[in-house]
């Protein structure tokens, strides 16, 4: 009974510090595009090409901004699982590791 509640008890731990992680790695990674977004979208942008009016150029501009804040969230919601999965085997090899170091002979 008691290995039962302890088991299911690791899987939610387990499940939160997942989604913690994947979390974490979207907010770092929407921030990352925000601080340096503007930077990376002139890389992409034309100049001017209307001379009356600049609206489409803004719109075309605001719309590259936004995809890169999406792409930089997922992209930093994969690099976190990616960082878990990681730890978590490392972790894994450490334990293992000094089981069968102090195993009784």
């Amino acid at each position: 009974m008691l290995a039962h509640v302890t088991e299911d008890a690791l899987k939610t731990t387990q499940r939160r510090r997942t989604w913690l992680f994947l979390c974490v790695g979207v907010i770092l990674g929407f921030a990352g595009a925000s601080l340096r977004g503007p930077e990376l979208v002139s890389l992409l942008f034309k100049p001017l090409q209307d001379s009356f009016s600049c609206s489409s150029s803004v719109n075309l501009a605001l719309r590259q901004f936004v995809r890169l804040q999406l792409t930089c969230a997922v992209l930093g919601g994969f690099a976190a699982l990616l960082t878990l999965f990681f730890w978590r085997r490392y972790m894994r090899r450490r334990a293992e590791a000094k089981l069968g170091r102090n195993a009784p002979s």
